[in-house]
């Protein structure tokens, strides 16, 4: 199966332009290729159509790959300057 990055340039669209036709941010259709995540099932039927998969082509979409875990850090409070 060939993956969505395949397909786009096989089709000569750039990443901008399928973004807005399925109607999702640059992001978020960045993220489907690169497997960071996997678009809701209305996102997926029009990234079918826009890309000219059959239906149901969902093993074009990639794994999504483990994220690593983002540290949580605590944030102090800067001392107001004194005034003299």
């Amino acid at each position: 199966m060939q993956s969505l990055r395949d397909r786009r340039e096989e089709l000569g669209f750039s990443q901008t332009a399928v973004a807005v036709a399925i109607g999702v941010s640059l992001v978020s259709y960045q993220n489907w290729e690169r497997g960071v995540a996997k678009p809701r099932e209305n996102h997926r039927v029009r990234l079918e159509k826009v890309l000219q998969f059959e239906e149901g082509t969902e093993q074009a979409i990639p794994e999504i790959q483990e994220v690593p875990e983002v540290r949580k850090v605590k944030i102090r409070k800067i001392p107001q300057k004194m005034e003299e």
